[in-house]
């Protein structure tokens, strides 16, 4: 996973788990349904925000996210 300083500027995404362009490290995190020729879409995500889960039965790894306030 690589991490960037800080939200890119030019983006119009905001984290969709806290719904704010804070000045932290964010992650992207590949969009399903969006891969073409081995490039996926992707939205930024602050890495203090990712709480995952991981469900063994199923072999993955998920986090449930709320409607930002």
């Amino acid at each position: 996973m690589k991490i960037f300083k800080k939200f890119n500027p030019n983006g119009i995404d905001v984290c969709p788990i806290c719904g704010t362009k804070e000045e932290k490290e964010v992650t992207l995190i590949p969009i399903q349904g969006t891969e073409k020729d081995g490039a996926w879409e992707a939205i930024q995500v602050h890495v203090d925000c990712i709480n995952l889960i991981y469900d063994k039965k199923m072999e993955i790894f998920y986090q449930v996210v709320k409607e930002a306030k």
